[in-house]
């Protein structure tokens, strides 16, 4: 991940899950975005950078944690909007990491506004790897967005 930020996740000691479907939603109210313009030249330009992180949580309660997220800005259209964003996410579980990636061309006019949603209202990315209770883990998870911003993840994974 060359010149992207680090973050340094430690899993909890939490009861270990079974790897396979699961759905996860955020924490209403937790969400924290940051716009990096790496150039300073005021709006969205080739790798510019978008990162936050939400509380998440499993509805029946059995695990939460937090969601860290940076979407990194491949090119930019003719209006100057983010044309191709390349999105790496952390999903630091009680009992585990999840490493999820997606790439996508949705435009987002308001890429550098904090409150503003980055990714298509549903999108399908990636498990690529995992600690803990995830070692191993590769599936896919949908994401999908309403309208106040908050997210739920539905996850297919398994572990070897």
């Amino acid at each position: 991940m060359p010149g992207a930020a680090l973050f340094v996740l430690g899993a909890g000691a939490g009861a270990l899950a079974e790897c396979g479907p699961m759905t996860l939603e955020s924490v209403p109210g937790t969400r924290e975005a940051y716009f990096f313009d790496h150039d300073d030249s005021g709006g969205p330009s080739v790798g510019d950078k978008r990162g936050g992180h939400r509380e998440i949580r499993a509805s029946d309660g059995a695990r939460s944690g937090t969601a860290y997220w940076i979407n990194t800005v491949l090119a930019v259209d003719a209006g100057g909007a983010p044309d191709a964003l390349a999105v790496e996410l952390v999903l630091a579980l009680d009992d585990g990491v999840l490493f999820v990636t997606q790439l996508h061309d949705a435009a987002v006019e308001d890429y550098a506004l904090p409150e503003a949603t980055t990714v298509p209202a549903e999108a399908r990315w990636s498990v690529h790897g995992g600690t803990g209770a995830y070692a191993g883990a590769a599936g896919t998870v949908a994401i999908s967005f309403d309208d106040a911003g908050e997210s739920s993840y539905d996850l297919d994974v398994t572990c070897e």
